[in-house]
Parts: structure tokens; C-alpha cells; sequence
């Protein structure tokens, strides 16, 4: 289990929000009332080591209060069985997997936004914690026109005037137009935005009036040219990468024709 938590550290997200302070387990992380907490969905690793029979039903796997909850004809490989799991409904085995579970756990501060001026505009993001850091998320940041009407087939024009309205760079935006994903994506025309983790000012030694230089780390996402969005979370949240002390930054780009198209014209030059 440690190993399939050391290769994937967060495959799937599973969000939780408590109406009271509640301790996390044995992690020592005590939610807020009222905090979003996202844990990752952990699978059973296939070992004999671990799970002699993995497949088999056995109530004494379970914890005790879920026992009753788990019936012999719905143990099954796609069901709620070996494969797929969320990892309070098993006993783990004696690893290190507590480290694991903790280093991955994320919170929201509810209400804790941070305004920065930028030159798009003033934009709202959070303060969130992982691996014990806090981490300011700006998603959805506009870096050029909206690409449509007589912009549609043009390069990328850089924002003329910064935008007025405070920028909500607190959810995701708009991906750009692709074939069926099957992700609940929005896809829209116009989604040429930056999603942004850095390091909260408070994590540094140095003074807020003159935080040092942090190095960037600027991510592309794949998808032929034809598929994908920064907006797939949590494969492409920088959140983690952003505890290690350096600023993330992802980029939407537009796709298949809309992006690639080359007509050998100033007006679809090959974007």
C-alpha cells in the first residue's frame, strides 16, 4: 500500500466538510469547522506480503465499526472490494502509510482569500495547506484577448487594458474546445488562462515588505495538441510542487484546428 501510495500520491480526490473541529485520525491534522479537506482515494496493493488472498471476502479486513457495511456479494474486483477501496474501510498494514496519507492531505481555508494586483487585473485566490505549507492558488487568469470573432485563427493578442472587476481565481475556468472528454470539463472559445501556486509570503524567513526570488516551474500540459486542460485536477494541481518553495504555473493553449490550424495567412499563421 505504502508503494502504491509512493508512485501515485493522489490519483482521485475525495472532499469532505466538517460541521464541527474534528481530529484527523492519527494524523494530528484538526479541521475547522467548515474546512473543504481533500483526501486521496488509496487502493489495496496487490501483495501477498500485505493481503494473502486479496480477493477473498474476510469481515476481519474491515474496521470494526464498517464491518456491516460490507457484504460478501458486493466484495467484488469492481466493487467495493480489493481494488477499490477509500482506506478508512480497511485495516491498513503496518507501513508507512500515515506519512503518506498526511503529506497528501489538502485544506481549503474557507474565506481566506489574497488579492494581487497583476497586469490582468486585481485577482482573488486562496491559501490553502499541503504538506504543512500554505500555498496562495490563483486559477483561471486571463493572459490574452478572448480568441474569437476576428481573433479566432490569430495569435494570441496580450490583454489591452486590465480587466475591472476583481478576476475569481478561486475555481476553475473554462478549458478549450476539444473533442468529447468525459472529464465534466467547460469547454468554451475563450480560455486562455494561467493557473498559479506559490509559496504564501508567511512560509519565508525573509521580511513580507521584500520575500526572495523564487524559481518557477511552468507546465505544459500533453493531449496531442488535440486534448486536455490545466483544469484536470488533481493530475495537474502544482499545489505540491508549490510546498517545495517554488512558484507553478500551467497554461490552457487552444487545440486541434482552433490552435494548429496553418493556412499559410497572416490571419492562421499556426497560432
Amino acid at each position: 500500500m505504502s508503494e502504491t501510495l509512493r508512485i501515485h500520491v493522489s490519483p482521485m480526490p475525495l472532499y469532505r466538510y466538517p460541521s464541527v473541529d474534528y481530529k484527523l485520525g492519527d494524523t494530528g491534522i484538526t479541521l475547522k469547522a467548515g474546512q473543504q479537506m481533500e483526501i486521496p482515494f488509496c487502493a489495496i496493493h496487490m501483495s501477498d506480503e500485505n493481503y494473502p488472498d486479496a480477493f477473498k471476502y474476510e469481515p476481519d479486513r474491515f474496521m470494526p465499526e464498517n464491518k456491516h457495511l460490507i457484504k460478501p456479494y458486493t466484495y467484488l474486483p469492481f466493487g467495493s472490494g480489493p481494488r477499490n477501496c477509500v482506506v478508512q474501510f480497511f485495516r491498513p498494514p503496518k507501513t508507512d502509510v500515515p506519512l503518506q496519507y498526511q503529506r497528501s492531505v489538502k485544506m481549503v481555508i474557507p474565506k481566506h482569500c489574497i488579492d494581487v494586483n497583476t497586469t490582468s487585473g486585481v485577482v482573488r485566490g486562496q491559501t490553502l495547506v499541503a504538506q504543512n505549507k500554505s500555498i496562495d492558488q490563483f486559477l483561471n487568469i486571463p493572459y490574452a484577448e478572448p480568441p474569437v470573432g476576428g481573433l479566432r485563427f490569430a495569435k494570441p493578442l496580450p490583454l489591452q487594458t486590465p480587466i475591472k472587476d476583481i478576476i475569481d481565481g478561486t475555481k476553475p475556468g473554462n478549458s478549450c474546445i476539444q473533442p468529447g472528454t468525459g472529464s465534466n470539463l467547460t469547454t468554451s472559445e475563450d480560455c486562455l488562462v494561467l493557473n498559479v501556486w506559490t509559496p504564501n509570503v508567511g512560509n519565508n524567513d525573509e521580511s513580507p515588505e521584500a520575500p526572495a526570488l523564487k524559481p518557477v516551474m511552468f507546465w505544459i500540459h500533453g493531449g496531442g495538441l488535440t486534448t486536455g486542460s490545466i483544469f484536470l485536477m488533481p493530475p495537474y494541481n502544482g499545489i505540491d510542487l508549490a510546498a517545495y518553495d517554488v512558484v507553478v504555473v500551467s497554461t490552457n493553449y487552444r487545440l486541434g484546428a482552433f490552435g494548429f490550424l496553418f493556412g499559410d495567412r497572416e490571419d492562421a499563421p499556426g497560432n
